[in-house]
């Protein structure tokens, strides 16, 4: 199991000690000023030194921002599930559309439309793309993307697949990803 060193800078007293209440409770994390950092999480316009600027960090953003949200964004930085953004020039052909995984774009080819994506959505997309005709079931789906138990009782899935639909709807793509036998699958049609 590996353990990860968690260098918080934030400013506000309160929320720092409610962060690292909340850390406290992840066996794979420590807090220990007297060890290098894994991960820095800082609060939104304080600089992060010099020496730190190589270290993945979790920006938290100024204004109100619930803790869950906080733990969420730091579970999913440590998972390394945000590591599919290695390369901001990757395109992703999905025949009509071209996913920019970088820019968090599905550009629609005949049109040249650029469909905004969340994060989660471009993960879904990525990995849908990268199962091929073999597809995934829902419990890897989940794992993957959001890095849900296997026995996780959630609509997660199934709502995103729907805002993703809606979202190609207008270009008539909105069965662009099938679901059958419990098996997750993107069909890819080449633009006419």
């Amino acid at each position: 199991m590996t353990i990860h060193n968690v260098l918080l800078h934030i400013k506000n007293p309160v929320l720092q000690r409610l962060i690292e209440e909340q850390l406290a409770t992840v066996k794979t994390v420590t807090t220990d000023p007297s060890h290098a950092p894994d991960l820095l999480i800082v609060q939104q316009g304080h600089g992060i030194a010099p020496e730190f600027t190589a270290i993945p960090s979790l920006e938290i953003p100024k204004g109100a921002i619930r803790l869950g949200e906080i733990m969420d964004r730091f579970g999913y930085l440590l998972s390394g599930r945000e590591s599919h953004i290695e390369d901001e020039h990757e395109q992703i052909d999905l025949g009509e559309f071209i996913l920019f995984p970088a820019e968090n774009i599905l550009t629609h080819q005949e049109s040249g439309d650029d469909i905004r994506l969340t994060d989660k959505e471009r993960l879904l997309l990525r990995y849908l793309y990268e199962a091929g005709e073999t597809g995934l079931p829902r419990k890897d789906l989940l794992k993957s993307v959001w890095g849900y138990a296997d026995d996780a009782e959630t609509h997660t899935l199934e709502t995103h697949i729907y805002r993703l639909r809606q979202k190609l709807e207008l270009y008539h793509a909105q069965n662009m990803i099938k679901v059958s036998e419990g098996i997750y699958k993107i069909e890819i049609k080449k633009p006419a």
